[in-house]
């Protein structure tokens, strides 16, 4: 009897260590899927804070380029004005002219011409032109770079310089007289190209009014030509309703002979008959 009894004891004890020891291992499985999950949680939030500082540190080395402020209304007027804006060489001041009526091909080979009486090499550089090493002495004892730019616009074209002197770029707020300087400069350029491009499109739109002129010429002989065929037609038609009335009378007066002549057709014939019945 005491033999069962410690062998049940020996069981539930050995029953009682292994599902200890079951229940002490499933608690370690489940407590390392927890770690994992943890983990995981963890280690994508330290990758968004990461993103996160890159993109703020990218962000503090960008330049935001200011907006592009739009085009400037069209005047029939030569004006210049300065601007800064962006160019080759970065954001830079600069002046900037219209030139009413101004073709921007044309104007941009004229511009690289006039440019040569400075003496500067003329360089293509990213859509612009530069004129190298340019002699202008109210500017400089040295050379200068004179950048320009050819915009169209409805309505003409916009020339922009931007004149590099070495130590900074021409503007108004630094030095007024060099700014009146290249100012004349673009100013006696543009109204020459303005004046010529005026006189072109005079003289196409005076070409034009002649033109029209003489097709109006021509529609008014037409009309005269019409007006008198109008009328002849005109003519012919009280001509024609003459005789249509002369006509519809002598049908009047033929209806009635001819009413008149069957009726003495038809008394000779029943004279005729009464003849016959006699005999």
């Amino acid at each position: 009897m005491k033999l069962k009894i410690l062998t049940i004891t020996a069981v539930l004890l050995l029953a009682f260590t292994y599902s200890t020891d079951g229940y002490s291992q499933n608690s370690k499985k489940g407590n390392t899927k927890v770690r994992q999950v943890d983990d995981k949680k963890n280690k994508k939030r330290k990758s968004l804070k990461n993103a996160a500082k890159d993109a703020r540190r990218n962000m503090k080395g960008t330049k935001v380029p200011p907006k592009q402020s739009p085009l400037p209304k069209a005047s029939k007027k030569v004006e210049v004005n300065e601007v800064f804006e962006y160019m080759s060489k970065g954001q830079k001041p600069g002046l900037r002219v219209n030139i009413p009526n101004g073709d921007p091909l044309a104007i941009g080979k004229k511009w690289k011409e006039y440019l040569k009486n400075f003496g500067g090499k003329i360089k293509a550089v990213k859509g612009e032109f530069l004129s190298d090493n340019a002699v202008i002495p109210e500017l400089s004892d040295n050379t200068v770079d004179i950048y320009s730019k050819i915009e169209a616009y409805p309505g003409g074209v916009f020339l922009k310089t931007f004149t590099d002197l070495g130590n900074g770029y021409v503007s108004a707020k630094i030095d007024q007289a060099k700014y009146n300087t290249i100012a004349s400069i673009m100013r006696d350029f543009a109204n020459g190209e303005a004046a010529i491009s005026l006189q072109t499109a005079l003289k196409r739109e005076e070409t034009k009014l002649l033109q029209m002129d003489e097709e109006r010429q021509v529609l008014k002989q037409s009309a005269i030509e019409l007006n008198k065929e109008i009328a002849s037609y005109k003519n012919l038609i009280n001509q024609k309703e003459d005789m249509l009335k002369k006509n519809k009378e002598l049908l009047l007066l033929k209806n009635r002979t001819t009413k008149e002549q069957i009726g003495k057709v038809e008394e000779l014939k029943q004279d005729l008959n009464a003849v016959f019945d006699n005999k």
